[in-house]
């Protein structure tokens, strides 16, 4: 682990003992929050400018906030510091930036850390497993962002007001968070592929249907190996289901597949609703799709 002043926590060559084989397996060079943008939704004048890009422009590392033993980690968690370099070049010690505990014994290890940005708490998790699986858990706290209104009651509320009446006079604005993360993920060295899997429904025998099964369909998997950055632009849909798998194609298991991993999202697929003209939608294109997939270039980075 180490600490960045733009992304705060950075992982980097997590690995996983493999008992069987009584071994250290590499599957993530480097992970972290890469960007965090929060558009208010309301066009008038006062507001259409609210949109934030949280830790381009402010900042997760230097945002970030010491940690309370049992408050906001266990009691018994160990602590980290984190340092970065001011302006003028002198150092900044932020103390117990990290935590370290067990969720859940022998099962679980968390590592947690806590941004204040604006009038948000954010608090992300790192979970690893004992079974090479990694979550990632996102919660916020904080108040909400609101504006004044001659409104008392939602009866005198004849357009939009873009948000809700919460109290007398007083509209929380529609907003959205998107969190997007950097994922370099080494699993078993360095010469891995992206794979695409989507389902399909298939009637048997073909278009003729003169096949001897009763069954009139049926769905199967395909398989797409992404070989450009345009094909690893991913747009995901619960009407067309899809399974998307980090792979090495020089690895395999015991049974013939290919050693990988699979992005597992927690919800519903998540899609910015303004236009491509938007100007906030100009500045953050990556929210219209879920997932890029792109190969490492060290001169981009």
């Amino acid at each position: 682990m180490s600490f960045d002043a733009r992304a705060r926590l950075v992982l980097s060559l997590a690995s996983v003992a493999d008992l069987e084989r009584d071994e250290s397996r590499l599957m993530l060079c480097k992970g972290h929050v890469s960007e965090l943008f929060v558009p208010y939704i309301d066009p008038s004048e006062e507001w259409y400018y609210r949109t934030y890009l949280e830790v381009g422009e402010w900042g997760f590392g230097i945002s970030a906030l010491p940690l309370k033993p049992g408050a906001d980690c266990p009691a018994r968690a160990r602590f980290m510091d984190g340092f970065y370099a001011r302006r003028d070049g002198m150092p900044v010690r932020v103390e117990k930036v990290f935590c370290v505990f067990q969720r859940y014994a022998e099962e679980c290890l968390a590592v947690r850390s806590m941004a204040t940005v604006g009038n948000y708490d954010y608090i992300v998790d790192y979970e690893f497993m004992q079974s090479g699986t990694i979550k990632v858990q996102v919660g916020l706290t904080g108040i909400l962002e609101v504006k004044a209104s001659e409104h008392t009651h939602t009866n005198q509320v004849s357009q939009d007001i873009h948000g809700t009446l919460i109290a007398e006079n007083t509209i929380a604005t529609y907003h959205d968070h998107f969190i997007t993360y950097y994922l370099d993920l080494d699993i078993d060295g360095q010469r891995n592929s992206f794979v695409k899997s989507k389902m399909k429904t298939v009637r048997p025998g073909g278009d003729n249907n003169d096949a001897s099964s009763p069954r009139k369909s049926y769905w199967t998997v395909e398989r797409e190996t992404v070989k450009t950055e345009v094909e690893g632009m991913v747009s995901m849909s619960p009407a067309e289901p899809s399974e998307l798998m980090l792979v090495n194609p020089n690895k395999k298991t015991r049974m013939g597949n290919a050693v990988g991993y699979r992005l597992i999202p927690k919800s519903a697929p998540t899609i910015s609703l303004l236009s491509d003209d938007d100007y906030p939608q100009i500045r953050a294109g990556w929210t219209k799709n879920q997932a890029w997939v792109t190969a490492y270039d060290p001169s981009q980075r």
